[in-house]
């Protein structure tokens, strides 16, 4: 599956290749990480999720994703902290951000849902899909959906999949990009490769 998304994938590269040459040419700053992160998601919300996201959408999600790690991170250091039912600033903006990205979670979900498991992705399987299972005598039962298709679990799941699928690549992509600028070198033997195996393509 992942070669038959070739072409998609390459069409995603090729819209942010156009922003960041435009960016060059204004001499303009980028956000190495910032961009990797759009890049990837931007990639994987073109092959699983089959929704097309607005840039304020893509902005809030970055900005949710930061805030909720920096909140788990904080609340690991600060076990005593107020619980999220006090009305602080940061407990509010939690909430606020983990309703939105509630909602977005559904759409993707009414989304395959409406597909038939055979005509989408991953997601559509997930959640369309037969399942058989064991019951508590070793019997063997078909259950129509995923046992995990109630719609808060399939949130969970969801939001989970985009933050793992495009952080990690991101991060991945950024590190390596930041390692080739320490070694010019190594940098001028990666663009002669690239340039032998692409051409001008």
């Amino acid at each position: 599956q992942v070669i038959e998304e070739l072409p998609r994938m390459i069409e995603v590269i090729n819209q942010r290749f156009n922003v960041w040459d435009q960016w060059a040419q204004k001499s303009a700053e980028i956000n190495l990480n910032r961009e990797m992160a759009r890049m990837s998601f931007s990639i994987f919300d073109k092959i699983y999720s089959g929704i097309t996201f607005t840039e304020e959408e893509i902005e809030m999600m970055f900005d949710a994703d930061q805030f909720l790690e920096n909140q788990l991170f904080y609340r690991a250091r600060h076990p005593l902290s107020l619980p999220l039912f006090f009305p602080t600033k940061d407990n509010r903006q939690y909430h606020n951000y983990t309703k939105k990205l509630k909602k977005i979670a559904q759409r993707i979900i009414e989304r395959h849902r409406s597909l038939v498991p055979d005509q989408g992705n991953f997601f559509t399987k997930l959640i369309n899909r037969d399942f058989t299972y064991q019951n508590g005598l070793g019997q063997v039962e078909k259950q129509k959906q995923c046992p995990m298709s109630r719609s808060s679990s399939l949130r969970q799941e969801i939001l989970t999949f985009y933050a793992a699928a495009y952080k990690t690549t991101s991060l991945g992509l950024a590190y390596a990009w930041y390692l080739l600028s320490q070694r010019k070198d190594v940098c001028e033997k990666f663009f002669e490769e690239v340039k032998s195996v692409l051409g001008s393509r």
